[in-house]
């Protein structure tokens, strides 16, 4: 990709991939030069507008985040191994190699190496009753559960200040003048931005919440207009391949009429005094344009069977198309 350099542009990477066949449909590009470049800029997280080797082959490792409370212990087979440590929730880790099963308890486990730290060790993947304790990365996924912990943690300080809140304001009720009573309306009036934190916490949860939807819907969009690309360049192949069979039988078809109009307007004396030669290559060419025909008709007749199912989008109108076709 970076045609021997040392580093990898912007400019080349999203030059390189634009040019793919693979990403592109009809000629189309999969995606546009600001998506590729968008990629570009998840790969280079300094923003320098270049990467070396190393940073653009950490992207193609293995990366998984920790679901449910597990270990990593120094041996494959958690029987008689060590552990090393307990992982965080949510942690981050590096696939070292494939996962397999432990022989001797059924789970899969995979060597791996925590990001936050570099340690290295065994992970159970999944458990033999068939929880997930380690699930491919997702940054946004990542990104989310960071802050609903943040949320979370918000939330459980916004509750034990209130409840002390109270709790010192109930202590104090009886406090009419005094040092005392001036803490107590001091308390007291702590009581709005207590609640205005709250209201702030709804509002982040909200936004959050609101973040996840859009994402999603993001993520289902992106997904069918992929899957729509992918459907283009199929009709597209199943039309073309048709359009050629029903190409060669008219081409068949008018060969095969150009000889028999010549008999008919009584040129064969043109081919000398083999007559007869000329009614074989007529009958030849009537045989090959009928086999061509049936052979496009049957085509156009299996396509049509396949496709029979498709109500809307590139493989409705292509369907739409064989149709006008066979008439």
């Amino acid at each position: 990709i970076a045609e021997k350099g040392e580093t990898l542009t912007k400019d080349r990477f999203v030059a390189f991939l634009g040019g793919v066949p693979e990403l592109s449909v009809g000629g189309d590009p999969l995606f546009s030069a600001e998506e590729l470049a968008a990629a570009f800029g998840r790969i280079d997280v300094e923003g320098k507008g270049e990467v070396n080797k190393s940073q653009f082959a950490t992207q193609l490792h293995s990366k998984y985040m920790v679901t449910a409370a597990v270990s990593m212990t120094d041996k494959l087979e958690i029987k008689g191994g060590k552990t090393l440590r307990k992982l965080d929730l949510h942690e981050v880790i590096e696939g070292l190699g494939e996962a397999v099963k432990d022989p001797g308890l059924g789970l899969t486990r995979m060597k791996g190496k925590a990001e936050k730290d570099g340690i290295e060790g065994y992970v159970t993947v999944r458990g033999n009753q068939g929880t997930d304790y380690l699930v491919p990365f997702d940054p946004f996924l990542a990104c989310e559960k960071r802050v609903e912990r943040v949320l979370l943690e918000l939330m459980e300080e916004l509750t034990t200040t209130q409840r002390y809140l109270e709790k010192k304001v109930s202590e104090l009720s009886h406090s009419a003048k005094g040092p005392l009573a001036d803490t107590k309306a001091a308390l007291i009036s702590l009581r709005p931005k207590v609640r205005e934190v709250q209201q702030q916490h709804t509002q982040m949860k909200g936004k959050v919440d609101l973040a996840r939807k859009q994402h999603h819907q993001a993520i289902e969009a992106e997904k069918l207009r992929r899957q729509e690309a992918v459907a283009r360049r199929g009709a597209k192949d199943i039309l073309d391949e048709t359009a050629a069979l029903a190409k060669q039988a008219e081409d068949t078809v008018e060969k095969a009429t150009s000889v028999v109009d010549a008999l008919g307007k009584n040129k064969a004396s043109e081919a000398g005094d083999d007559l007869q030669r000329v009614f074989e290559d007529a009958e030849k060419g009537i045989a090959a344009a009928t086999v061509a025909c049936e052979k496009a008709d049957e085509k156009i007749r299996q396509r049509l069977e396949e496709l029979k199912s498709h109500f809307k989008g590139p493989f409705m109108e292509t369907r739409s198309a064989l149709n006008k076709m066979k008439v």
